[in-house]
């Protein structure tokens, strides 16, 4: 019995591919090397921790790229950080193992025509992120005891700590009881979607159950203002794990904040 052996021919390339690649050399030869250099270190001074680094390697990896992939490699070199903190890794590959194994290649540009913002809906992941958020920050109007307050304190009939976060809950955080507000009437508010990796650590906790009065006397604790009338809502969205669950949460936020800045946070629709 004969055997046929059969040849697998590689893809042929698009003429566009084609032709860039016999540029290659052709672009090789038409670059100024110092100009390569300067471009070079002007991605290279933004490395975290390249100060202490060996230089020379970074830049020898640099100048043998292909001029093509130099120039993806500092174009997506931004996103490639903001991905590696979204993902939570504190270790920062070295400049010459970015370029030598293309680190670039599969890291997305963001489409600048994406939209940058949602309607939230009342309790959902979405929503509930922008609160937390917003919580966490601390609040926004500090709680003054009144002469009566004091009087009571001084009676023994209040401790001053628990008259303070039952005032920090009702006044301490405008923006959430406009938020509040909104939600016992099921309007939701404009959130921005960088928010989206926060709402990812969401989970869904049934209304009235055990976890849910947890939630309760977790906000309780901290003197932030407790949710609205959920009427007919069959669940509301929280942290992952119960109130411990806000460790993780909270490192998530400031990890967002590292990246983009102190924003992304509650944006109500100007209407």
């Amino acid at each position: 019995m004969e055997c046929t052996q059969t040849t697998i021919e590689p893809p042929l390339e698009p003429s566009s591919e084609r032709e860039a690649r016999a540029r290659e050399p052709e672009d090789r030869e038409s670059e100024d090397p110092k100009q390569v250099d300067r471009e070079g270190w002007k991605l290279l001074r933004d490395w975290p921790g390249f100060a202490g680094m060996p230089k020379e390697p970074a830049l020898k990896a640099w100048r043998a790229m292909p001029p093509g992939d130099r120039a993806e490699a500092a174009a997506k070199f931004p996103h490639w950080l903001a991905l590696l903190k979204a993902q939570g890794k504190s270790h920062i590959p070295a400049p010459a193992t970015y370029f030598r194994e293309r680190l670039f290649a599969d890291v997305s540009v963001p489409d600048d025509d994406r939209p940058t913002v949602a309607e939230a809906k009342p309790f959902g992941p979405l929503w509930q992120a922008a609160r937390l958020k917003h919580l966490l920050a601390g609040p926004t109007v500090e709680p003054v005891l009144t002469r009566i307050d004091r009087m009571l304190i001084g009676e023994g009939r209040f401790a001053e700590a628990d008259l303070l976060r039952e005032k920090q809950a009702k006044t301490g955080f405008p923006a959430i009881n406009a938020m509040h507000d909104k939600a016992s009437f099921r309007q939701g508010v404009t959130v921005s979607l960088a928010l989206e990796p926060l709402a990812g650590l969401m989970e869904p906790v049934p209304v009235g159950s055990p976890m849910f009065e947890e939630w309760r006397r977790e906000h309780e604790r901290r003197g932030w203002p407790w949710l609205p009338d959920t009427g007919a809502q069959p669940v509301v969205f929280f942290p992952r794990g119960g109130p411990v669950g806000l460790e993780e949460f909270e490192a998530a936020v400031k990890r967002l904040n590292e990246g983009c800045g102190n924003d992304g946070g509650q944006r109500e629709a100007a209407e």
